[in-house]
């Protein structure tokens, strides 16, 4: 067993074998020979500080005497009572007898022959990444240079390192190993190390949420929010949400709900419940755990039997999105779109969404330039689209925006109400809406464990790169990030089946040859990710008031992805940057989609790209530019290609964005069965 464990100065210097002190009302105990740390009742703590002053060192586990214990029971009898005490004993005997608490000092007799002695190692620093990205100017590395050579310790080096300390480390129960530099979140491992390491204010309200708080207090602030935060206003969210929720289901009896209405009342303070044992805490949240599996498990199986039922649209998908900004109002330009012909009704989030750290509640009509994503929005258009599905006689997929700081919410919101497709990218947050990388990387792997599990196919954002950088220049880049999407979706247990990964016709049409640069591109994304549901996005940079070139531009971009066999394919119409096209506009992309789909159906099979011709070779530089460039990742790592402005030409600081202050490194106590309940329920469903 490991921990880590920091030791105020005062507590070094002094000579007694039991530490104890209380912070954030937490009652710590620590037995300085064992190296334990032990969190415990007042009761505890005030018997353990008595029998401190009163017990001598031992060479071994001891019984208490009785007249200690009598002692202890007179002194303590105004604060509690014979029975408390006696019960009190019986766990200090408990810690004593497995060498937890008053142990023996099995180093003192070292000092007394110091050549002669048995070598222990109980710590061990390891210099995982010897390279920095940050060149602060204060740094003794010389802005992280070293004047060495630039390395990253791998795999092997690090676990016979410790190897190496648990062979040398004698009788020591729990040793200590940090990781230095450096820059160690440069080692692309270390970066999923960090996600795994870590949680945020985003991924504990999502846990709330899966054990089925839901709700707003009399402020209007959501239950999950009201949850979460007074754990990290109190500093320990790093134990975990279920912890502290699990703790109060055993000693209330009440529901995670009812738990969530009276903190919201001022009633109740779950940092103060009594902390039970771990299997007392996954006994009382099993039945909660188990109900949202099985509705998420179910609306799956829906969409399953929706599909086989009715069936659904040919590939490429037709992707329409709707966004007036009212929930009502989005069903009707929603349910007509399905009877024109979409395939898949995106409802665009209003503006600025992504950047609350919060889920609006309840049906909304007031959104911007979209509508709120919020649950009870989410169960409204699902109803809609069933219904009009069954109308037209095929299934319509529904779709909405899995980002920003609420990222893995979302997710599961959308899990529990049959949502189909999210735009869900891993990049996406830190890049065009400065989220911190930090806060982003641990949020999207939830948000990703979540969506596999739901079968729900993820959208990632590349096409967004090309907004802001040249698309013929830069296009290595959409490559080299739509593998590092892949990575992380695979990493969360999300399929390929799943994985909609995203480019875009986005070159500048006046461009000489551009259609074979652009046909290239799809090509060349078809065949290197062959199962995965591609996302083509329409041309939208270089759309003018030209009615007919914007028509002309659609049409080759329908061309292309038919011709390639995308998966999904967002229509393009002369007035898309609009967030509400004209429906008629609308109208004719559907019809212009649908005729070219139609008519060059088979054309991908039929027609064989020239050897040593302007396709082969493009696809080829383009290639090999996205190699070189993920060659380089692996040598800098993620975070700095990100603080570099490597993609989108877009800076973003490691330590810099929005929503930091919501991460925490994970505690000793954390719970969070959900993650390997989804990764192994989506690793069997993708076996069928």
């Amino acid at each position: 067993m490991f921990r880590v464990v920091c030791l105020p100065m005062s507590y070094r210097r002094r000579k007694t074998v039991i530490h104890q002190y209380i912070n954030n009302g937490y009652y710590i105990v620590l037995d300085v020979n064992s190296g334990s740390v032990h969190s415990v009742d007042p009761l505890l703590y005030d018997v353990i500080s008595f029998l401190s002053e009163r017990i001598p060192d031992s060479e071994k586990p001891f019984q208490i005497a009785q007249s200690l214990k009598d002692e202890t029971a007179a002194a303590l009898k105004e604060k509690y009572s014979q029975e408390e005490i006696r019960e009190a004993f019986e766990d200090i005997q408990e810690l004593i007898d497995q060498e937890e608490l008053f142990t023996a000092d099995i180093y003192k007799n070292f000092v007394m022959d110091f050549k002669k002695r048995q070598t222990v190692v109980k710590a061990l620093c390891l210099h995982i990444a010897h390279d920095c990205n940050l060149a602060c100017q204060y740094c003794f590395a010389e802005e992280g240079e070293y004047h060495g050579r630039r390395a990253l310790m791998s795999f092997e080096v690090g676990k016979k390192a410790l190897d190496f300390l648990i062979a040398n480390s004698g009788n020591r129960r729990n040793l200590e190993v940090d990781f230095f530099g450096g820059e160690p979140l440069m080692n692309w491992q270390g970066v999923q190390d960090f996600v795994e390491g870590y949680t945020t204010v985003a991924v504990e309200r999502t846990l709330c949420r899966l054990i089925g708080i839901d709700g707003v207090d009399a402020n209007a602030v959501p239950l999950p929010n009201v949850v979460v935060e007074e754990l990290r206003e109190k500093n320990v969210l790093g134990e975990g949400a279920l912890f502290f929720l699990g703790n109060a289901i055993v000693e209330t009896g009440l529901t995670p709900q009812q738990i969530a209405e009276e903190i919201a009342a001022g009633k109740l303070d779950i940092t103060r419940s009594a902390v039970c044992t771990a299997a007392e805490r996954e006994a009382a949240l099993k039945p909660y755990i188990d109900a949202s599996i099985a509705k998420i498990a179910a609306n799956r199986q829906r969409r399953e039997n929706y599909i086989a039922t009715i069936g659904e649209g040919p590939r490429p998908y037709l992707y329409v999105i709707v966004a007036t900004g009212n929930i009502y109002e989005d069903v009707v330009q929603a349910q007509a779109a399905a009877r024109q012909g979409a395939d898949i009704i995106a409802v665009i989030r209003t503006t600025g969404q992504s950047l609350l750290d919060y889920v609006p509640y309840g049906a909304t009509t007031e959104g911007f330039g979209g509508t709120f994503a919020t649950q009870e929005n989410f169960r409204i258009m699902r109803k809609a689209l069933d219904e009009v599905g069954e109308e037209v006689g095929r299934y319509i997929r529904l779709c909405n925006y899995c980002s920003g700081l609420c990222m893995p919410e979302i997710a599961v919101m959308g899990a529990l109400e049959g949502l189909d497709v999210m735009l869900n990218d891993a990049l996406y947050g830190i890049l065009f809406r400065d989220i911190n990388m930090q806060r982003t990387l641990v949020d999207q792997y939830m948000s990703r464990v979540i969506n596999g599990f739901a079968g729900v196919i993820i959208n990632t954002g590349e096409d967004n790169y090309l907004t802001t950088a040249d698309a013929v220049e830069e296009a290595h880049t959409v490559l080299a990030s739509d593998l590092i999407n892949e990575q992380l979706a695979l990493l969360a247990g999300l399929p390929e089946e799943q994985m909609g990964l995203g480019h875009a016709f986005e070159m500048d049409p006046m461009l000489e040859n551009g259609f074979l640069y652009e046909l290239a591109q799809a090509q060349m994304t078809r065949e290197i990710f062959p199962k995965a549901p591609l996302k083509y996005m329409p041309p939208t940079k270089f759309m003018t008031g030209n009615i007919f070139r914007g028509h002309i531009q659609d049409a080759l971009f329908n061309m292309v992805g038919i011709w390639t066999s995308q998966g999904i394919q967002l229509l393009g119409m002369p007035t898309e940057a609009i967030h509400t096209p004209f429906m008629s506009d609308r109208y004719l992309s559907i019809e212009n989609a649908r005729y070219i789909f139609n008519n060059m159906k088979n054309i991908g099979d039929e027609v064989e790209f020239k050897e040593g011709g302007l396709i082969r070779k493009r696809a080829k530089e383009v290639l090999d530019k996205a190699t070189a460039l993920l060659e380089r990742l692996e040598k800098e790592g993620l975070f700095s290609a990100l603080e570099k402005g490597i993609f989108a030409d877009i800076k973003r600081p490691m330590n810099g964005g929005k929503g930091l202050e919501g991460v925490s490194s994970k505690g000793r106590n954390y719970y969070n069965p959900f993650v390997e309940i989804m990764k192994n329920g989506s690793r069997a469903a993708a076996k069928k």
